[in-house]
């Protein structure tokens, strides 16, 4: 089956949590080139932190954003509350975890959506992280012996050498864990497993 073929009838929900209106409304400038069509359900759902005066603004200047763009809780920062929040509201069958400073390349969420309708064995979709000069930033998680987390490639100690067009880091296959900063899920798997709030800020 064409990935084409498959995501329009996929509907999809983008949760954000920000508190500043300036990196949302440059997020929303990719979003729409994300998908390739678009579901008349699809919506973006934001978890506000920030002022209140900011959040009308932000709700102003995105009246006519496709998909929707609305504020849907204003709660205090926690990154695990605030996602399973947002979750419990969404209307979409695909969730897109994102954080607020992300730009999304084009059809970026149709290639995720098309890896979690097509391989059932696959829970989580992640992405490669670049910065602004092209570099890795981030492309999964490892771990070690000692069940510690590690970043893929190393862009904490490689990520200055390390270009994220090579076809080592583009690669995509099983890997045990990505960052919250930008995955796609299932909406039925994560009611069934949230995000643990009992963390201090992340779960």
């Amino acid at each position: 089956t064409k990935m084409s073929e498959l995501n329009p009838v996929i509907s999809v929900s983008f949760l954000v949590i920000s508190k500043n209106p300036v990196l949302i409304k440059r997020m929303l400038t990719t979003i729409k080139h994300s998908r390739l069509s678009w579901n008349k359900d699809d919506e973006i759902l934001c978890s506000w932190n920030g002022s209140s005066r900011d959040a009308e603004l932000i709700n102003i200047e995105t009246e006519k954003c496709f998909p929707p763009f609305r504020i849907a809780q204003i709660a205090p920062y926690h990154f695990g509350s605030n996602v399973n929040s947002l979750a419990e509201i969404a209307k979409g069958e695909i969730l897109i975890i994102i954080n607020d400073d992300i730009l999304l390349d084009i059809n970026s969420i149709d290639k995720a959506i098309w890896h979690l309708i097509s391989k059932k064995n696959i829970g989580i979709v992640g992405s490669n992280l670049r910065t602004d000069e092209g570099k890795i930033s981030h492309a999964g998680l490892l771990f070690s012996n000692e069940g510690k987390a590690y970043n893929r490639l190393r862009p904490d100690q490689l990520g200055q050498v390390i270009k994220s067009d090579l076809p080592e880091v583009q690669r995509s296959g099983i890997i045990p864990a990505v960052t919250g900063a930008l995955m796609a899920i299932r909406k039925t798997d994560l009611l069934k497993v949230k995000f643990r709030t009992e963390f201090i800020v992340c779960g």
